[in-house]
């Protein structure tokens, strides 16, 4: 029984499928950015998931992509949408205008193409973490941040300070890395176990690193 409901379904899905108008759409987000910042490209459409974008030059890859299927209710119709996704991440290495697309899909002897989407890139900003992260920081296979809890003290007053190491490759020898000094220290302790580092991954300007601090 459980098998002739997931022919039907199946059968039901392809029905929508072929039934709809054409439609391949293209998703840029966010629409305004800087150099260095990620943009999720997405492509909707129900003709096919043989997708295919014209992408500016100076676009690079990122990590993320991901595709497959999905079923929407169109509440004007009362009808279940279904349509094929494609969405990867990536940044823009200079600024400027860029349009993005079109993108196609072929299905049989018919090229079906999607709207296209302008892009401003502005020139980045650094963001204040305790330290300014610069977009050439950003493009090294790995940098690090020093944080601290107070930017000002009075003497004798206790502050915590740290090392945020991000990297675009995930650390596996450790056994080389050099811990920063502070002079004029009267009194340090360490916090926590320095000599079991641990290895996550952090989001930094909207880009994934693999991190340990």
């Amino acid at each position: 029984m459980l098998k002739w409901i997931k022919i039907v379904l199946s059968l039901i899905i392809t029905f929508n499928c072929f039934s709809q108008k054409p439609m391949v759409q293209l998703i840029i987000d966010p629409k305004v950015a800087q150099v260095g910042e990620e943009l999720t490209i997405t492509v909707k459409t129900n003709v096919g998931e043989n997708i295919n974008i014209d992408l500016p030059a100076a676009l690079v890859n990122g990590y993320s992509v991901m595709k497959g299927m999905e079923h929407e209710m169109d509440y004007n119709s009362g009808r279940m949408i279904s349509f094929y996704y494609l969405s990867q991440t990536g940044a823009m290495s200079k600024e400027g205008i860029f349009t993005f697309g079109p993108a196609y899909v072929k299905k049989g002897n018919k090229v079906y193409k999607s709207n296209t989407v302008t892009v401003k890139i502005e020139k980045d900003k650094p963001v204040h973490m305790g330290n300014d992260v610069s977009t050439k920081q950003m493009k090294q296979p790995a940098f690090g941040l020093i944080e601290k809890s107070k930017t000002k003290i009075y003497e004798g007053e206790p502050v915590v300070v740290s090392a945020k190491i991000y990297a675009r490759f995930e650390p596996t020898f450790l056994d080389g890395y050099q811990p920063f000094e502070i002079d004029g220290m009267i009194e340090s302790h360490d916090l926590g176990n320095n000599q079991n580092i641990s290895v996550g991954e952090s989001t930094l300007r909207g880009v994934r690193f693999y991190s340990f601090e």
